[in-house]
């Protein structure tokens, strides 16, 4: 028999495109596979479009809030300057800075201030703070899982679940266990065939992997014994009967027995290497375990750990290390636990591995996978792995972010006109409303500025009911008096103000006095 590997990249296999996640069901497992280079390109426009979004979002806010604080009475700076931010301030972080200035500015200078403030600040900085919280999750969490550790994030998932009961009963009937209690017991519990192993197709299946394990034995299943043509004495364990195509025989393992004494001549101190072999035999029954070590309906490994060249110094309690020669430091009891958890481990990372490498095309010479190329393809595009390479998005979440931000988007690009339909209706209008549109509608930079340059006589204004007024061919509008540099003014251009000198001379003497000098 011979094996088949495929030999091409893992991540050449990794299907691009939309497909199912079962696990999560028809619509909210719609899933959509990049490569790295355009789930990048995904990534970064949905950064843009979420920004953008916000900015939508904001505006709508700003905009429901500037017309409930809207008021017809006389208002003070406070309420005038909280207005100007919230209809003119496109971003929440940048108006919730301006509204805490605004707060302080004023604190002693007007009734409530802080509670005519506060509120708004709260509202923009939540909006501010979930717009940061949801860009982040786009970037951290729907990156297809960010790969952090290339080779443990191969599998569906990185691990699989265990429990390790390490006071444990014997496993076998009758008294060939060490200890009745002590023994170690590892149970995945139930690994569902699509959450688990990744499996991505009906029907769907569990399966359980328990490894219940104690240490035997050895006294009344051994004997020593001469070796054939050889004087050297050899020490059989008698657990079980083996047949094969060069005899059978009546021990399951034997080791050299060694009495002289150990010597350090020629030995150095180096790591050790451990081999693991992989038999796979035509015999059915190979090996006939004794009727202690018979379990009907589980399968009986035996491990034979041989400590013949370990040199201990140390007494050792661990049951499968017993004391011998000479050892450095001394084993914990519990050792032989520690060792036989990892081989567990090792056991499940196979179950993964297999699934991973079945889908691949991994196959045994002379046996059959699976049943026909159609049968080989549906397993081939129905396994689920992780790849660094690529990127996964749920289909669901993209649909649910680019609707609800186009509407945000659309609502807000429109806001104004809505508004205004929505007071064409006689019992849907009211003072408030009617004046708050219209202070809306004022209160834009432009507008304020055409209010200033008008208030002062300046000016034939045009378009003054749209977003940007306009004046007459040839007119001019105010400037600014700088003579007093703590108090700036527009004012009405006048021939003192019109001569270059005397305000370059004030402009010098006003920036003198602020600290700013250009050299």
């Amino acid at each position: 028999m011979s094996l088949t590997l495929p030999t091409w990249p893992i991540d050449e296999d990794i299907y691009k495109g939309f497909w199912i996640n079962r696990s999560l069901g028809t619509v909210r497992g719609a899933t959509l596979t990049l490569d790295r280079q355009t789930g990048g390109l995904v990534i970064a426009f949905l950064a843009l479009f979420i920004a953008a979004t916000a900015r939508s979002f904001w505006k709508i806010t700003r905009f429901l809030v500037y017309a409930i604080e809207s008021n017809l009475g006389k208002q003070d700076g406070v309420y005038h300057q909280r207005q100007a931010i919230l209809r003119n301030q496109s971003l929440a972080l940048n108006a919730v800075l301006d509204l805490c200035r605004l707060s302080y500015a004023w604190r002693d200078r007007a009734k409530r201030s802080q509670q005519r403030i506060l509120p708004v600040i709260l509202i923009a900085s939540a909006i501010s703070r979930a717009v940061d919280a949801f860009t982040y999750a786009m970037q951290c969490y729907h990156r297809g899982d960010t790969i952090q550790n290339e080779l443990c994030e191969t599998f569906a998932r990185p691990k699989l679940p265990f429990t390790s009961d390490r006071n444990a009963s014997c496993p076998f009937a009758g008294e060939i266990c060490k200890s009745d209690f002590g023994n170690i017991l590892l149970d995945s519990g139930l690994l569902h065939s699509q959450v688990h192993l990744g499996l991505n197709q009906d029907p769907q299946f569990t399966l359980r992997h328990q490894t219940h394990c104690a240490p035997l034995k050895t006294a009344g299943f051994t004997d020593t014994v001469m070796a054939p043509n050889s004087s050297q004495a050899r020490q059989i364990y008698r657990y079980g009967n083996t047949y094969g195509p060069d005899g059978n025989g009546s021990h399951i393992f034997a080791v050299d027995v060694r009495h002289e004494k150990p010597s350090f001549d020629g030995w150095t101190i180096g790591n050790y290497k451990v081999t693991a072999l992989a038999a796979i035999s035509s015999y059915k029954e190979s090996i006939e375990l004794i009727p202690e070590l018979r379990k009907p309906n589980a399968t009986v490994s035996l491990l034979f750990l041989d400590a013949s060249e370990v040199l201990y110094v140390n007494k050792t309690k661990d049951p499968c290390t017993v004391l011998l020669n000479l050892q450095v430091a001394t084993i914990p009891k519990d050792r032989w636990q520690d060792e036989r958890e990892h081989v567990y481990k090792a056991s499940l990372a196979a179950i993964q591995s297999m699934m991973v490498e079945h889908a691949r095309g991994f196959a045994i010479s002379g046996s059959t996978l699976c049943k026909g190329e159609k049968m080989c393809r549906r397993i081939c595009h129905s396994q689920k792995m992780r790849s660094s390479k690529h990127y996964s998005f749920s289909a669901w979440t993209l649909g649910v972010i680019l609707i609800v931000g186009s509407t945000l988007m659309l609502t807000s690009a429109f806001v104004e006109e809505l508004f205004a339909l929505f007071l064409r209706y006689p019992r849907l209008r009211s003072a408030k409303l009617i004046y708050s549109y219209f202070e809306w509608q004022a209160g834009s930079t432009l507008q304020l500025q055409r209010l200033a340059h008008e208030n002062l006589g300046l000016g034939t204004w045009t378009r003054t009911d749209e977003a940007i007024p306009v004046t007459e061919l040839g007119d001019t509008l105010g400037v600014l008096d700088v003579t007093k540099s703590k108090h700036v003014r527009m004012v009405i251009p006048t021939e003192e103000l019109n001569r270059v000198d005397s305000v370059a001379d004030s402009a010098t003497f006003n920036l003198l006095d602020h600290g700013v000098v250009d050299n």
